[in-house]
């Protein structure tokens, strides 16, 4: 495996932890403020106070798993896609 593709691979498995990192840290604190109510209604109230963060992180997610998506096809799929796509490297059928 190449340097290049390692590096990428690493950026990858980084983002994918870090992301999971950044959003559990964000949410900490609802979920203590949520546990520490005392009935199902204050619990409710206190979750849709602080639902304002959800969907831009929601977006974020969604934006770096695209990015990492593409990261990963830049990686693994980009060149030899390309060259099967120019007739070499391709494996002929076999009629069975």
């Amino acid at each position: 495996m190449s340097t290049r593709r390692v590096g990428l691979w690493l950026i990858g498995a980084f983002g994918g932890v870090l992301i999971q990192v950044v959003f559990r840290q964000a949410s900490l604190n609802v979920s203590a403020l949520v546990k520490a109510a005392k009935t199902p209604a204050l619990k409710v109230s206190v979750a849709a106070a602080h639902a304002n963060w959800s969907v831009p992180a929601l977006w974020v997610f969604i934006g770096a798993y695209v990015v990492l998506a593409l990261v990963t096809w830049g990686a693994y799929l980009g060149k030899s896609g390309r060259r099967v796509a120019q007739g070499v490297g391709e494996v002929p059928a076999t009629v069975l």
